[in-house]
């Protein structure tokens, strides 16, 4: 599968690690099981570029090769509407 054939879902940073500024914890929507799921962040990352995840869900169009991950960007519509629960993802 192509890099550009891969869902992205985006997301809100929702904590950082203390200890490690530089990482934290990205929190996206599943539309297939339709619950948040937490991913790691390297805050280096850049939300141009989405990085490739495993899926948390079992079964499910994303299951066999993941999706990208990102955080919202100012220019995405959603951006201001979505908010994301801290400590309701899956992990």
């Amino acid at each position: 599968m192509k890099r550009s054939q891969y869902p992205v879902l985006r997301g809100t940073i929702t904590s950082i690690n203390r200890i490690d500024p530089s990482a934290g914890i990205l929190t996206v929507w599943c539309p297939v099981c339709r619950d948040y799921h937490e991913h790691g962040w390297t805050m280096a990352d850049s939300a141009r570029r989405p990085s490739h995840r495993v899926a948390h869900c079992a079964g499910g169009p994303f299951h066999e090769h993941g999706y990208l991950v990102a955080p919202w960007r100012q220019s995405d519509p959603e951006a201001v509407a979505h908010v994301a629960v801290p400590g309701r993802g899956k992990r």
